[in-house]
């Protein structure tokens, strides 16, 4: 079909680097991803594809949360990731669950593409255990970038030891990226310490997040639509010419 996938050999040597239960099962999710992708295609995706075969999720079920996803970090689809139309309303509200002087600090490095972006691209592999994903994978699918950046803070909050633990190692040092890395990596390391058992992290705080996304989003949506009126009443005798124009007379 149009949306066959040009980047097959890329997937199958990305699917190489995941534990399948059976070469069927990574055959399948070889199916799902050359099914589901246009170019540019997005690593780490086989983490999602596992998560739709134990699941017994369809094709056209992943197909949604596949192209949401892709959307919301490649929202120019040519390649390069950018950081997601929500990311203000995101950063005003990580800072009321985390209020660390170095967090902002870290903000800046994750507009580089960091661990964010990694949990986004695998549906949260590092951060929530498999029952979890599987609630992650259907609020993505009904809810769309609203339901990423409200997962997003949940997770954060309710690991907010490993974050604050790690902001507190964080260094300002000028060199920048190379602190920025060593943040990632201290915080995959920590969780990656949480046995699987005691991932259960509860998503309860998600719908107080899910309606706090929306309402600022309706918050800008409504400051926008305001500039834009101002801007348009300052601007009468331009309109006002342009509606005389079709007069064959210019206004006065």
């Amino acid at each position: 079909g149009p949306n066959r996938c040009e980047d097959t050999r890329m997937i199958l040597g990305d699917l190489a680097r995941t534990d399948f239960a059976s070469q069927a099962d990574c055959d399948h999710a070889a199916r799902l991803l050359v099914e589901a992708c246009g170019a540019p295609m997005i690593l780490t995706w086989n983490h999602v594809a596992a998560l739709a075969i134990v699941s017994k999720f369809p094709q056209e079920r992943f197909n949604v949360v596949y192209k949401t996803i892709s959307r919301f970090v490649l929202p120019n689809n040519k390649g390069l990731i950018q950081l997601p139309e929500l990311w203000p309303i995101f950063t005003e509200l990580v800072e009321q669950v985390i209020p660390h002087k170095q967090l902002k600090n870290v903000l800046t490095f994750e507009a580089i593409g960091g661990l964010l972006v990694g949990e986004w691209v695998s549906l949260f592999h590092m951060s929530l255990p498999l029952a979890l994903r599987k609630k992650a994978f259907d609020i993505v699918e009904k809810h769309g970038d609203y339901g990423i950046i409200a997962l997003t803070l949940t997770v954060i909050q309710e690991h907010h030891l490993v974050f604050e633990e790690a902001l507190d190692s964080f260094s300002t040092d000028p060199a920048g990226i190379d602190s920025g890395m060593f943040f990632q990596f201290d915080v995959r390391t920590r969780l990656s310490k949480i046995p699987e058992t005691a991932r259960s992290i509860s998503l309860g705080g998600y719908e107080e997040f899910l309606s706090s996304v929306v309402k600022l989003r309706s918050r800008d949506i409504e400051k926008h639509a305001k500039m834009v009126e101002r801007f348009e009443a300052q601007l009468p005798l331009r309109t006002s010419y342009r509606k005389s124009e079709g007069s064959g007379s210019p206004a006065v």
